[in-house]
C-alpha cells in the first residue's frame, strides 16, 4: 500500500479514497502455535505534501459482506448467525400461516424460497461444505450439524405450508410442501455458485 504505485496510488489517482478506519488486520495461522501479528501501522501521504500515520488493529473475527470470519475459518459464529437468520424467518412463515386469514400452501412456499431461503443461504458457497461420505468412511463430512440444525428448524415450516401433523416425518413434510430437503438446497446453491 505505502510502495511508489501501491494501494495508495491506485485511490490518489482513480479519485477513490481508502477509510483506513474501516481496515483491520487478521492473520490466519496455519497452526494455534504461530504467533499472532502487532498491529500494522501505515503512513499515508496527503495531498498536501504530509503523511498520516494509520493504525489498522488486530482482530480475532471480522465481519466482510456479511460473512464472519474467523481466525481458523472454522465458521461456527457464522453458522449461529445462519441458525438465528433462519429461525425468524421460518417463524415469520409460520405467523403467516396462524392469521386469521391464511394463506395458500404455494403462497407460503412462494414466500419461503423467495425471501428465507435468500436469508439464510446468503454467502453459503464460502461457508458451507457440501456433505458426502467418503469411500470406506463411517462418517458423513462437510457441514453436519448446521445442516441438521436448519433441518429441524425447516421442518416446522414444511409442517405450516402442508398444515401437517406434528408426527409427520420431516422429509414426508418436505416432499408435500414441495420444497428441497436443506442438504440438497445448499447442494443446489454452490453448484449454481460453481457453475
Amino acid at each position: 500500500m505505502e510502495r511508489p504505485g501501491g494501494g495508495f496510488d491506485w485511490s490518489s489517482l482513480h479519485n477513490s479514497p481508502f477509510e483506513l478506519s474501516k481496515t483491520a488486520l487478521m492473520n490466519f495461522p496455519r497452526s494455534y502455535r504461530d504467533t499472532i501479528p502487532g498491529d500494522l501501522s501505515l503512513e499515508k501521504p496527503n495531498s498536501d505534501g504530509t503523511v498520516s500515520t494509520s493504525l489498522t488493529k488486530v482482530v480475532m473475527l471480522y465481519k466482510y459482506l456479511g460473512v464472519i470470519f474467523d481466525l481458523g475459518l472454522k465458521w461456527t459464529l457464522h453458522q449461529a448467525k445462519v441458525l438465528a437468520t433462519a429461525t425468524y424467518w421460518f417463524s415469520h412463515v409460520w405467523r403467516l400461516s396462524k392469521s386469521a386469514t391464511s394463506l395458500s400452501s404455494s403462497n407460503k412456499k412462494q414466500i419461503y424460497n423467495t425471501v428465507a431461503v435468500p436469508g439464510f443461504t446468503y454467502g453459503a458457497e464460502v461457508w458451507y461444505s457440501f456433505l458426502h461420505k467418503p469411500e470406506h468412511a463411517s462418517e458423513t463430512k462437510g457441514s453436519v450439524a448446521i445442516t441438521n440444525k436448519l433441518h429441524s428448524v425447516q421442518r416446522k415450516v414444511a409442517k405450516a405450508i402442508t398444515g401437517g401433523l406434528s408426527t409427520t416425518a420431516g422429509n414426508i413434510l418436505d416432499m408435500h410442501a414441495y420444497i428441497l430437503p436443506i442438504d440438497l438446497l445448499f447442494c443446489k446453491l454452490l453448484f449454481r455458485a460453481a457453475l
